[in-house]
């Protein structure tokens, strides 16, 4: 298997498909690697509600309690297959990207400079 990582974005308009990327996972043969932008999602409750920010929340945590809590269906839902899959038909507030290979094995660096680089977070600037 080799290594991928999927953008997960935040869907702000279903009228223009306009999204935030605002998480990315990573999965090498032995790990997989997941953080969301606490900044994007503060951005994405001041355009669409604290009731999208809560959605958003929750589908994160159950994303992050597979990974604590790995089970027998754990590989599969990590699969670069089952990612394409929710590439295609997730349609909701959380999007997946298609699954782009890493030409190189992933640790906490590379995850870190692969997250600053797809996601990255600038401070907000008040004018």
């Amino acid at each position: 298997m080799n290594s991928f990582i999927s953008v997960l974005s935040f869907q702000t308009s279903s009228c223009s498909g306009e999204n935030l990327a605002g998480g990315l996972l990573a999965i090498s043969e032995d790990k997989v690697w997941f953080k969301t932008s606490d900044l994007k999602l503060e951005i994405a409750q001041m355009l669409c509600g604290k009731p999208y920010k809560t959605e958003l929340e929750q589908i994160i945590q159950l994303i992050q309690n597979h990974i604590n809590n790995p089970t027998e269906t754990t590989p599969q839902v990590f699969s670069f297959e089952y990612l394409s899959y929710l590439n295609r038909y997730s349609k909701g507030v959380l999007q997946f990207s298609t699954p782009k290979p890493v030409g190189m094995p992933i640790d906490e660096v590379i995850f870190e400079m692969l997250y600053k680089q797809f996601i990255g977070e600038q401070p907000l600037i008040a004018a």
